[in-house]
């Protein structure tokens, strides 16, 4: 099995849910090995299913398989469900690489190579010849433009934003928008439909409270968003690794008046689509609002605040302040409302101010022009024509 230097060189670390393998025999040698001429679409929660769910409803189920690297239960259910062939990853790491495309959101799991200190290599390796990928979120840019999008053959990215920032990584680029929402411009969910399933008021306006993880703001805000039950719907939905890694933030949550603690498999698609307001605060939700132009509004953390752990390509000194390594997120910032723990007296107030809400609704059609190519809608759709014209190239290495 072969791996080019630049590949070799990538530095290696454990963010997140990243499981780093000590060791990892090389498996058996790929000479004259042929892939399939397939895409392995690589898994590893139920949720992120929900980012590929259009795209793989539009390509030829014999064209791909699903790979699950993680949340195995889950996401064999839904791969039976829905008829898709799927293996489990670690049946397939020991053999030559079954495809001749990987696609997947990020690497997911990296090993330590037996004998060769300081190597490592990367389950999109070890599973295809050439690897895409199809980006998850934007902002939290000291993970997003990390050192290992050098894995990356081809990069499949939200609009002009990404692609600048991508252009280091000398991957082949496309802007295809938010494929995970064609569905919102197309088939837009029943909205007083499944304001009934999630148990609120159809008569009353609704806020979508959608925090990601490691972070503060839920305990900062809590208390404030939860008091606005009484003239609004509150759902809040935590990140979907929030469950399993803070057990006793859930609880407190479930303490709050709020209309509804949303569980982690619902997709966002149906929150969006019934919202009157999203609140947010770091991480890719806020984005998907901006895609779905909802009125949107940013919790601030406290200044203190440092992400933990840092990013791959990062070192151990590098900043860690969120100021300083997500640029994207405060770019947003200086356009979108937002406030502090120490300003959260305000947003009574914000929510009614129509004037600011009037302005903001310019304003996002001005950073979806930054952030997004033009296809709402038919965002998988361009998607699914770039992975059917890579299968049909011809092989020339």
């Amino acid at each position: 099995m072969l791996f080019s230097k630049s590949v070799l060189r990538i530095t290696a670390a454990s963010p997140g849910t990243i499981k780093a393998v000590n060791t990892l025999p090389l498996p058996n040698s790929s000479e004259g090995h042929k892939p399939l001429n397939k895409i392995g679409v690589m898994l590893n929660h139920a949720d992120t299913f929900h980012h590929f769910r259009n795209l793989l409803a539009l390509l030829d189920p014999e064209s791909f398989e699903i790979v699950i690297a993680n949340d195995r239960q889950a996401l064999e259910k839904i791969a039976q469900e829905k008829g898709y062939s799927y293996h489990w990853y670690q049946d397939l790491i020991q053999q030559p690489p079954r495809y001749r495309y990987t696609l997947s959101n990020y690497f997911i799991y990296y090993y330590d190579v037996i004998g060769e200190a300081e190597r490592k290599v990367y389950l999109t390796q070890l599973l295809g010849k050439h690897a895409i990928r199809m980006m998850y979120t934007l902002g939290i840019d000291h993970w997003n433009y990390a050192d290992w999008n050098q894995l990356y053959d081809i990069q499949l990215c939200y609009g002009p934003w990404a692609a600048e920032r991508l252009e280091q990584f000398k991957a082949e680029i496309h802007q295809v928008g938010y494929p995970r929402y064609d569905d919102f411009f197309n088939h837009p969910p029943d909205k007083q439909s499944w304001l009934e399933r999630l148990g609120a008021d159809p008569e009353k306006p609704t806020i979508v409270w959608l925090p990601t993880r490691h972070q503060h703001t839920l305990r900062a805000f809590g208390k404030t968003v939860a008091s606005l039950s009484d003239r609004y719907n509150v759902l809040i939905k935590p990140h979907p690794l929030t469950w399993q890694e803070e057990p006793g933030l859930i609880q407190w949550l479930k303490m709050l008046p709020l209309t509804r603690l949303v569980e982690k498999e619902l997709d966002n698609l149906y929150l969006y689509s019934i919202s009157d307001f999203v609140f947010c605060d770091y991480g890719g939700a806020s984005f998907g609002a901006l895609y779905t132009d909802r009125k949107l509004l940013l919790f601030n953390h406290y200044p203190s605040t440092r992400f933990d752990p840092v990013g791959m390509n990062l070192p151990p000194d590098s900043p860690t302040h969120v100021d300083e390594i997500n640029p994207t997120e405060q770019y947003l910032r200086g356009f979108i409302p937002n406030i502090a723990p120490d300003q959260q007296y305000l947003l009574s107030e914000m929510l009614i101010d129509e004037a600011l809400w009037a302005e903001q609704q310019k304003i996002r059609a001005n950073l979806r022009d930054q952030f997004f190519a033009p296809y709402y809608g038919n965002s998988a759709a361009r998607v699914a024509e770039i992975l059917k014209d890579c299968l049909a190239r011809p092989e020339t290495e």
